[in-house]
């Protein structure tokens, strides 16, 4: 996911830590695919959702709008 932070912020470090869930549902369902995860994926993504929307004012897909310039990269 790129979504242009080329540092850290308090909201950006909570963001982060409230996306923690649904990182945690991902790896469970790739790990175990076999066994029912602790936490619903959809849920999880949900859950943040509302929260981001909440506390941020926009929807978290709104991030992705944004264009992101490409950097050229310049081998020494």
């Amino acid at each position: 996911m790129r979504l242009g932070w080329n540092a850290d912020s308090e909201a950006r470090t909570e963001a982060i830590t409230h996306f923690g869930p649904v990182a945690l549902a991902l790896f469970q369902a790739a790990k175990l695919p076999d066994v029912e995860p602790a936490t619903n994926i959809g849920e999880a993504l949900a859950i943040f959702e509302h929260w981001y929307s909440e506390s941020q004012g926009s929807p978290f897909w709104a991030l992705f709008e944004h264009q992101i310039v490409d950097t050229p990269l310049v081998d020494f």
